[in-house]
């Protein structure tokens, strides 16, 4: 009977007795597991460039690279998707010594200077030196690119080197450079000296204020290489650097890259020694009406001449004359055009002038009559190639830029930014 209760006491209380685990599992279940972000690995940041390569765009990123990966490979990956854009005008420079060149700086507030010295050959006209002392211009950059890397971190998610990675893929890029390059208005005497004639030749010049524009295009696209490196600093922030160049084909220059201010070129007939040089804007579409105004301006720098007296040359009575005609400065300035231009006897009233003033006037009389009768072969040749020694010398400047530029067969990248990886 006994038996039989204990039995029966003992069926319920097995029945209900709960699984047993070994209390390692116990311990085990107790921990909450940790929950992974559903974004965990992907990252995003922002770099600028550093002064190493000021032309350079912010750049903007996001990729993946997830350190807690399993296996090998999975945390030494990553890629990325890489957008640079901006425009800027942080480079200006100054020509000083005549073949040196001053560059400043201005790369995020920071401010650097470089001299160029003996930047370039001196550049001459007729055997006669450019000065470009005092030209100064501004380069306006406009960098433009988007490119696709993969990243490769050797020492995966080892402390401190682990953040070191290589990285390779391609950019399509395009970098834009315009110049506005400016003639200082107080260089002597009042613009910048092309070229210094004789008499009886011509002087020409770039007026003061003229400005010279120029540009440079480059479709800089091709592979990348280079290397970079993640510094943490809390939670997901870290610094970042990234060092490395595009391979592409060299940037080049053409004689259309660059913009002559026609309106600012300027001519004179060099009367003689001692003389005034009356100073004509060239028309490259009027040969003919340009070289009578170099004309023009001759006898207008006789017919202001203060007190009569040009030059130690007394021409009041050729200024009474005229006055005492009542002749129009409109009036000279055509019939100077009809002289030149259709030949044959000079205008009445400057004969007349010429025969008041006597032997006073003989000297101006011949350099006017010489300068005339050349004029439909010797000015017109002489102002054409004014033009075309500008020409020459736009195509010589590109010829050395290029000539530079050949050697410039990669894109360097240079920066340091800050970004988040979740």
């Amino acid at each position: 009977m006994p038996i039989i209760f204990a039995v029966a006491f003992a069926i319920p209380a097995f029945a209900e007795a709960p699984d047993l685990k070994p209390i390692d599992e116990v311990l085990k279940d107790g921990k909450s597991a940790p929950q992974k972000s559903p974004y965990a690995g992907w990252q995003f940041g922002i770099g600028a460039p550093l002064a190493l390569w000021p032309l350079s765009s912010v750049n903007w990123f996001v990729g993946y690279a997830n350190k807690d990966a399993p296996g090998f490979w999975g945390k030494r990956f990553g890629f990325r998707a890489d957008l640079a854009t901006g425009t800027n005008k942080m480079i200006s420079a100054r020509v000083y010594d005549e073949t040196s060149i001053d560059f400043n700086l201005n790369v995020l507030g920071l401010k650097y200077n470089y001299k160029w010295e003996d930047a370039f050959d001196p550049i001459a006209i007729h055997g006669a030196d450019v000065n470009l002392d005092g030209v100064n211009g501004v380069f306006s950059v406009n960098d433009n690119r988007f490119g696709g890397l993969i990243d490769f971190y050797p020492f995966g998610d080892t402390a401190v080197v682990g953040g070191f990675r290589l990285s390779g893929g391609y950019y399509i890029g395009r970098l834009d450079i315009d110049l506005r390059a400016n003639v200082p208005n107080d260089t002597p005497p009042g613009g910048f000296i092309i070229d210094v004639g004789a008499a009886g030749e011509i002087r020409t010049r770039l007026q003061g204020g003229a400005q010279v524009r120029g540009k440079l295009n480059w479709k800089y696209n091709g592979p990348y290489g280079g290397l970079g490196w993640d510094i943490g600093v809390f939670r997901g922030f870290k610094f970042f650097v990234d060092a490395g160049v595009i391979f592409t084909n060299p940037p080049k220059l053409h004689d259309s890259d660059i913009v002559l201010p026609y309106d600012k070129i300027q001519a004179c007939y060099v009367i003689g020694n001692g003389f005034e040089c009356g100073w004509t804007n060239i028309d490259k579409n009027d040969i003919p009406g340009t070289t009578a105004g170099l004309l023009g301006s001759i006898l207008d720098e006789i017919l202001t001449a203060p007190g009569g007296n040009f030059n130690g040359t007394d021409v009041s009575l050729f200024q009474n004359i005229l006055i005492a005609g009542n002749i129009d400065p409109t009036v000279i300035l055509n019939d100077i055009t009809s002289w030149v231009i259709g030949g044959g006897a000079p205008p009445i009233w400057y004969s007349a002038g010429i025969a008041a003033c006597g032997g006073n006037c003989d000297a101006i009389n011949n350099i006017v009559q010489d300068a005339v009768a050349n004029a439909h072969s010797a000015l017109d040749s002489d102002v054409q190639g004014i033009i075309d020694e500008y020409h020459r010398g736009r195509h010589n400047i590109v010829r050395d830029a290029n000539n530079i530029l050949k050697d410039f067969q990669f894109y360097p990248i240079v920066r340091l930014g800050v970004m988040y990886r979740f």
